[in-house]
């Protein structure tokens, strides 16, 4: 009677368990050195071309007027940097428009005056919202008094557009950023050391990122992405 091998036959059933794993880190290793990558084009989500003249209405904030003309500013460069060529008629602050289509507030009806006295498709509408500024204190030392305030700002901006035919919502953003304001240490002898920056101006300096932000779905963007090479034709 024949002896079987056991160490042969355990090695060949491990040889067919392992076998299809080879075949798939090799198939995978295969299709990855027969593709390439390549920047492929997405054009942006809301296409702003299809209105033939834009109005944008002075962003409102409850910080300072001059924030308020930044933002708008800012937002309208934001809008021609990513589409270029699109024509934006500044329509003044909200009081303004209001009292010049004769109305007390903004809703569908308002936009579809703004349409026929100004002679636009659709109005950008926008607002900046500062929240009070916020403290941590932090105690370094029970011991000798030393405790460490660090303040930090916090702004929210939204952003519509509206259509003037029927005064409808066809687009909408918000974005929300922060910023530190820096820090005073306090120790028990009562020494004060201000590390405070930024304080003045910081209210101005969110706005550049906060408009590049809520404004991405005008700009088209390139994606690298793998595609088959299958060699010269």
């Amino acid at each position: 009677m024949r002896k079987l091998n056991t160490g042969s036959f355990m090695s060949y059933r491990f040889i067919g368990r392992l076998l299809p794993v080879v075949l798939l880190i090799w198939s995978v290793g295969f299709t990855i050195s027969c593709s390439k990558t390549v920047r492929v084009y997405y054009p942006p989500h809301v296409d702003l071309s299809r209105y033939e003249r834009l109005g944008i209405i002075d962003f409102n904030d409850n910080a300072d007027p001059s924030v308020s003309s930044y933002a708008t500013q800012q937002f309208q460069s934001q809008v021609h940097f990513a589409q270029a060529g699109i024509p934006i008629l500044q329509l003044g602050t909200e009081r303004e428009v209001l009292s010049r289509i004769n109305v007390d507030r903004l809703d569908f009806e308002a936009f579809q005056k703004i349409g026929r006295e100004y002679n636009v498709a659709a109005v950008f509408y926008g607002s900046v919202l500062y929240s009070d500024i916020e403290t941590d204190v932090r105690l370094k030392s029970l011991r000798d008094l030393n405790a460490n305030v660090n303040a930090t700002l916090h702004a929210n901006m939204s952003a519509q557009l509206y259509e003037t035919d029927g005064g409808a919502t066809v687009w909408s953003d918000s974005v929300s950023w922060q910023r530190k304001l820096g820090g005073i240490s306090v120790n028990k002898t009562g020494n004060v050391s201000a590390g405070m920056t930024g304080y003045h101006d910081a209210y101005r300096k969110l706005i550049p990122d906060m408009t590049y932000d809520v404004t991405k779905e005008f700009r088209g963007r390139y994606i690298q992405e793998k595609i088959a090479d299958n060699g010269p034709r």
